[in-house]
């Protein structure tokens, strides 16, 4: 029993193809080629860095301050959470305007971009569990569910990034 139980979340991981499905799709268009970033040098040991992210007609800018000097190696620190914070406006702005499979694709996006390096040490993260729900909610067609979820589990980790690198990045204001 407890193997069928685990067959069925593992099912639910994967991604539906949305591609001719809900009706709820108003801005769809491919996630690459996104602008790139740019930074910018504020003080001696800060430099601003601006993403925009597009999403068809829509895009989010974002804005994050950085203490860790440019290198070649890595000219933009931390640009995964700028990116991600970007996704999760363009993310909010599509669930406004009740485009659930454009918030999904958004959240995605954030999330992928932000990546697993984010959870400070010592903290709990049961995150994962929430994306399994939402999977499981955009398998089942309740979209708009499952990008609400996608969107907390964002939202939740760009915090727990900021935490975990609270002496090298923070939110431009």
């Amino acid at each position: 029993m407890n193997r069928l139980v685990l067959l069925v979340m593992l099912g639910a991981c994967g991604h539906a193809d949305h591609a001719s499905s809900p009706s709820n799709k108003m801005n769809s268009a491919p996630l690459t080629d996104q602008p790139a970033p740019v930074i910018t040098a504020r003080a001696p040991n800060e430099w601003l860095l601006e993403v925009t992210r597009t999403q068809g007609t829509r895009s989010a800018k974002a804005a994050i301050v950085v203490s860790v000097a440019p290198t070649p190696a890595s000219p933009t620190p931390h640009l995964g959470v700028a990116s991600a914070q970007a996704w999760l406006a363009l993310a909010r702005t599509a669930t406004d305007l009740n485009a659930s499979t454009d918030a999904v694709a958004a959240a995605r996006a954030g999330i992928a971009d932000l990546g697993d390096n984010y959870r400070p040490k010592r903290v709990k993260d049961d995150t994962g569990l929430h994306i399994l729900d939402a999977n499981g909610a955009i398998s089942a067609g309740r979209t708009e569910e499952g990008a609400r979820t996608l969107i907390s589990v964002l939202d939740t980790r760009i915090g727990l990034y900021f935490q975990r690198y609270e002496h090298e990045a923070r939110l431009s204001k």
